[in-house]
């Protein structure tokens, strides 16, 4: 099955990009409930999204402090740097998503790599057990059944390789949430597995990272008019990317920034073709997803983009 729009023109959508400060972490709940951030979302929201995750409030009037600190921690560190979009967020131990109830699985992930969160724990193992996240409604899931015989790989968009310390992370990569259909031979088992180390590579010589990773449905041109066709697989008609990029946000010593950003085909790739050759700008990613990347980084904080130094 495929599904496919007339395309006028790749432009990007106006969304707002959330981020509050990490000073409220430290205020009394009296003030935490009075807080609103300059990007219209309240307390309220914060400690929905808390106790959707098991580890916040069972009631907004008397939650316990130490758990919303924890889940609100976690969720600044690895969003500090801007919210593509604010519908459909989902956060895990080391990683938070938007789901897009239309194609079935991420819109976008970002995650926190550090060396600690690479350090390999013995008690910590790759269990390869693929999940559906009951938080989605039974409408929007895809299920594993969906990939069966489909020829597509189940694709990680947060790599369970950047989560070797946490079992409980590392399980969570595997929900389906942050899996889109991917080909295997020449990208999920190749290619695209040489792009997530080099983020690795970036973590363990700079010591923070951060990572954004999504799908892309981008247009194609029949008899002069642009198109975007994609195909479906499925009883839930789970949706196959065009693409998928990866914006790698490296962090050096000396507190500067580093960009790095790709788009691979959602097909084969030869062998002899490296990852800079998958460079684009990131501005591009930014026109074709929708949403803007990492928004909230300083202009004059960012030291390259795609190996190039910017002027002082």
């Amino acid at each position: 099955m495929f599904r496919a729009f007339k395309f006028a023109s790749v432009a990007a959508a106006s969304f707002a990009v959330y981020s509050f400060n990490p000073n409220i972490l430290q205020l009394p709940l009296e003030t935490y409930k009075k807080y609103k951030t300059s990007h219209d979302q309240s307390w309220n929201f914060l400690l929905a999204q808390a106790k959707s995750l098991g580890q916040g409030p069972d009631s907004v009037e008397n939650p316990p402090v130490q758990d919303v600190q924890t889940t609100l921690r976690k969720r600044w560190l690895i969003m500090q740097h801007g919210y593509p979009t604010l519908d459909n967020l989902k956060q895990y131990e080391n990683h938070v998503l938007a789901y897009s109830n239309i194609h079935r699985g991420p819109l976008w992930v970002c995650e926190h790599i550090t060396p600690e969160s690479l350090t390999s724990n013995e008690n910590v193992s790759r269990s390869n057990n693929f999940k559906v996240d009951d938080s989605i409604h039974t409408f929007y899931r895809s299920s594993n059944k969906d990939y069966l015989n489909s020829g597509y790989d189940r694709g990680h968009l947060a790599a369970a390789g950047n989560h070797k310390n946490s079992q409980r992370a590392m399980d969570e990569t595997f929900y389906l949430t942050n899996i889109c259909p991917q080909t295997g031979k020449g990208l999920n088992r190749s290619k695209w597995n040489d792009l997530e180390k080099r983020g690795r590579t970036l973590a363990r010589k700079n010591g923070s990272v951060h990572v954004l990773t999504g799908p892309l449905f981008l247009p194609t041109v029949v008899a002069g008019e642009k198109f975007i066709k994609y195909k479906l697989i499925g009883d839930n008609n789970v949706a196959v990317p065009t693409h998928f990029f990866k914006v790698i946000l490296s962090t050096d010593k000396q507190g500067f920034y580093h960009i790095e950003s790709y788009v691979m085909p959602n097909d084969e790739i030869r062998d002899d073709l490296p990852i800079a050759a998958f460079m684009v700008p990131k501005e591009a990613i930014e026109k074709g997803a929708g949403f803007l990347v990492f928004d909230n980084v300083p202009a004059g904080m960012i030291r390259s983009k795609n190996g190039v130094q910017m002027k002082l």
